[in-house]
């Protein structure tokens, strides 16, 4: 089934009201780097926070638990935490970049062709179907939390989406331009049940990433940059 034609209006008329800037935004409040470039517990065993980013790492995602959080470098710009062992293997990783120098766009841009070099290997290719797709269910998730009063980012919200997907897996990549300069990524992968041929788990994903890239924002905004 093609959801490209019939989510084309629709697409184009949230897309309008919802999509933000794509050039990253300027530092207002800088919180102080001692000692909040490390994750830390969260208390009661909760899971993790990067004080820093603002990223949070709870200890339960969906039906998934948490594995274990990154810094990739030693001033704490780029990190990332994942969850695992969810339904048919699935497991999610969001990262936070700091990239003020960036546009989004092209931070967008590299973020598909490295996906593009991950996934190609293990025989998944892009869906421009399912991707059109999977960026209306990420907006509308967001336009029903704003209807409902409970949007997470108070701001206008841009968020770009792919789909890659093969015979039994389908990956699902979100990209978000945060506050402070932070780019916030979400791959989300269900390694089983949900290839090709699936029109359900997909949207599920997608709209599951929206709803994670929507808090994670918030608390990179709760950081205190802005």
């Amino acid at each position: 089934m093609s959801y490209g034609k019939f989510s084309l209006g629709l697409a184009i008329v949230i897309g309008t009201f919802l999509a933000g800037c794509t050039s990253t935004r300027a530092v207002k409040n800088e919180p102080a780097a001692v000692g909040y470039k490390k994750f830390v517990q969260m208390d009661d065993g909760q899971g993790e926070v990067h004080k820093f980013s603002g990223l949070q790492c709870p200890a339960i995602l969906g039906d998934m638990k948490f594995d274990k959080s990154h810094i990739y470098n030693p001033n704490g710009t780029d990190v990332s935490c994942g969850w695992r062992e969810g339904a048919d293997r699935r497991y999610i990783t969001v990262y936070a970049t700091q990239s003020p120098d960036v546009e989004f766009t092209d931070y967008w841009k590299q973020t598909l062709a490295v996906v593009n070099q991950v996934e190609t290997p293990r025989g998944l290719s892009y869906d421009p179907d399912k991707t059109m797709a999977c960026t209306l269910a990420g907006l509308i998730s967001v336009a029903a939390a704003a209807n409902k009063g409970e949007a997470k980012s108070g701001k206008a919200f841009s968020l770009e989406t792919a789909v890659f997907t093969s015979d039994a897996t389908t990956s699902v990549v979100t990209s978000h331009p945060a506050a402070g300069g932070w780019m916030i990524k979400v791959r989300s992968t269900r390694p089983q049940g949900a290839g090709h041929g699936d029109e359900k788990h997909f949207v599920e994903m997608c709209m599951e990433a929206s709803d994670i890239t929507q808090i994670q924002s918030a608390n990179i905004t709760a950081a205190g940059w802005e």
